[in-house]
């Protein structure tokens, strides 16, 4: 950072995106304050995967460990058609993990409060200012040297500016859950491996299967939204069972909660991402299909990133200028290619974490280079 007065940033988001900015650029010298629009922080969803990118992130908040500790890494990532294996993919030993969301979230909180991070709950930002004002809920309006709207797919951070979008919705979409594992009750099999389950007749029907760790079980159940009963919430018990019946352990546990929804996957492409001292990561800016796992990562990778670029600046506007053309080509890539998976139900082949696929995935954010052998 330069020499003078300590920059202040207001953050508006408790999402992974919003805590990621908040540590990066505390850990930078900021004086960062982090706007939550709920009573308190907490994680909304089910499980979520990072990899060697996410991972790289949390190393350098200092909060890695925490998050090694309560998750797993599947020895393989396996792929069936009409219940039986199509591929085994290993990814040549690049670090990937699954956990729950909570976890995840608890730690980075866990780094944010440990930091001395000021955090306001029941705190919406409801518009901001490329000036560098944040006004809230309440109608105070608050100045700072950067605003960070993480403020997800509904951001009133980045829509009160008015920043070019397009948005649109796949035809399919997903429903989340977090249950026991039940691996004694499933019998034999490579249950400690990620499964992902397809089957296109004689319905549309897939199940991703990801252990998160001894004791939990991250369930994404797709469905077309056209199909009245593969998209219903709570579980439609026997349509899936019908299709899943070894699950039948872990279905039935599903059907149990109440709270269950159903999403249709969405992206969202801005024209920026920046205007003047603001600046949006995340859903906020570049919300994708979950095909390659890297909503979350790149999403992290993009806010530590923020902070990497802001170290040495001495104009926050230049600065996010130039960390948008750094980064974004990643996320633009990743995103398309995301969305083109989506479309095409294209991991339902098997061996489809290519190269290209697996990109985001091989980006070392602290040395900002690649990584690993393809």
């Amino acid at each position: 950072m330069t020499s003078g007065k300590t920059r202040r940033a207001e953050v508006a988001g408790g999402g992974f995106a919003g805590l990621t900015a908040a540590i990066a650029l505390k850990q930078s010298g900021w004086d960062v304050t982090l706007h939550e629009k709920g009573p308190e922080l907490r994680a909304f969803g089910a499980g979520i995967y990072l990899w060697y990118n996410g991972l790289r992130v949390l190393e350098g908040l200092g909060a890695l460990e925490e998050v090694l500790e309560g998750s797993h890494t599947p020895p393989t990532y396996e792929t069936w058609m009409h219940n039986k294996s199509v591929s085994k993919e290993t990814f040549n030993g690049l670090p990937w993990r699954v956990m729950t969301r909570s976890h995840l979230h608890t730690a980075l909180a866990n780094r944010v409060r440990a930091l001395g991070i000021e955090i306001r709950v029941n705190s919406e930002a409801v518009s901001a200012d490329p000036e560098g004002r944040l006004t809230l809920q309440t109608g105070e309006t608050i100045e700072a040297d950067l605003i960070v709207g993480a403020d997800g797919v509904g951001s009133k951070v980045r829509d009160s500016i008015g920043f070019e979008q397009d948005r649109w919705d796949s035809t399919d979409g997903i429903i989340r859950l977090i249950v026991p594992r039940k691996k004694q009750e499933l019998g034999h099999g490579e249950w400690d491996n990620t499964i992902d389950m397809w089957n296109f007749w004689p319905r549309v029907q897939r199940i991703l299967y990801s252990p998160c760790n001894d004791d939990e079980l991250y369930l994404g159940l797709m469905a077309p939204a056209a199909d009245p009963r593969g998209s219903r919430v709570p579980l439609d018990l026997e349509v899936w069972v019908e299709m899943f019946p070894f699950l039948e352990p872990c279905l039935v546990e599903a059907a149990k909660l109440k709270s269950a929804r159903y999403d249709r996957y969405a992206t969202t492409r801005l024209d920026s991402w920046t205007r003047g001292k603001v600046a949006l990561v995340g859903d906020a800016a570049h919300a994708m299909c979950p095909a390659l796992a890297q909503g979350a990562g790149c999403a992290m990778v993009n806010a530590f990133s923020l902070a990497q670029e802001l170290e040495t600046a001495s104009s926050v506007e230049d600065a996010i200028v130039d960390w948008e053309k750094r980064i974004r080509p990643i996320t633009d890539r990743c995103q398309a290619l995301s969305g083109d998976y989506a479309a095409n139900r294209s991991l339902s082949k098997g061996n489809m974490f290519t190269p290209a696929a697996l990109e985001a995935a091989r980006y070392d954010p602290l040395r900002r280079v690649y990584s690993w052998p393809q």
